[in-house]
């Protein structure tokens, strides 16, 4: 009797076990499908991606040929939260750059220009003086600051009204080395082989550029392998030091 007693007290366990697990993977498979309805396909968000890639490449043409600056965009490499990055060369030389264009971004649900918000406009001088001041192998280096300052055209007030005041919307272009890729891509790629070798070389070069940070008392505060750049000779670099602050502990 006992070992029948055991034997049904097991099944009922078993059944509850399943049922749990079934109601489980329903829960899931739902979540799923919610999860597919609700957000873009990869497909749409790669044609979002061009289509602002295309656009942001256009201005970027229009600007730089309107300056008369001895640069032409080649293509477009990406866009974040400060602007839209391209790759271009210097028409005399036919060195590769990569140009970075600095002009909007989103603020407490609004676009606000970058240039005329002292808050936004902090951090971008930080980063400017943080590239000037660095000659590294394993850090990022500017080559070159453009600045357009336009006046967009206003409408024509209503017959009796006053015109208004045309705001300036002032544009920044950092002119600097063109890398080939970021650390996360290639970690993110899945026909890449990434051997121990490569982890130690990485890691090597990205605490030479941290220590030549320190030692002149800057924080990155925001280093990932996004922000970790390898060009084609396989050089590494640091970038993006828009959060970076002075070390005064």
């Amino acid at each position: 009797n006992k070992t029948v007693r055991q034997g049904k007290t097991f099944a009922s366990y078993s059944l509850v076990v399943f049922q749990k697990r079934k109601t489980t993977a329903r829960t899931r498979s739902e979540e799923k499908k919610t999860e597919t309805i609700a957000s873009p396909s990869a497909q749409q968000q790669q044609e979002s991606k061009m289509q602002r890639g295309d656009s942001a490449m256009k201005d970027l043409i229009a600007e730089l040929q309107a300056m008369g600056v001895p640069y032409t965009v080649d293509r477009f490499i990406s866009a974040g939260s400060y602007g839209a990055v391209c790759a271009g060369l210097v028409i005399t030389t036919q060195k590769p750059v990569a140009i970075k264009r600095v002009y909007s971004t989103v603020s407490d649900g609004r676009q606000v220009n970058i240039l005329s918000d002292a808050f936004l406009a902090k951090r971008v001088l930080r980063e400017v003086k943080l590239l000037c001041h660095f000659n590294h192998p394993n850090i990022l280096g500017l080559k070159d600051v453009l600045l357009l300052d336009t006046i967009p055209q206003q409408p024509q007030p209503p017959a009796g009204e006053a015109a208004q005041q045309p705001t300036k919307k002032p544009k920044l272009y950092l002119v600097t080395e063109l890398m080939r890729t970021d650390l996360a891509q290639v970690i993110s790629d899945q026909r890449m082989s990434i051997t121990p070798e490569h982890v130690r070389y990485f890691m090597y070069h990205t605490l030479l550029g941290l220590k030549a940070l320190h030692d002149a008392g800057v924080v990155h505060r925001d280093l990932h392998p996004g922000n970790i750049l390898l060009s084609a000779e396989n050089d590494v670099k640091i970038c993006d030091f828009n959060l970076a602050r002075e070390d005064i502990a």
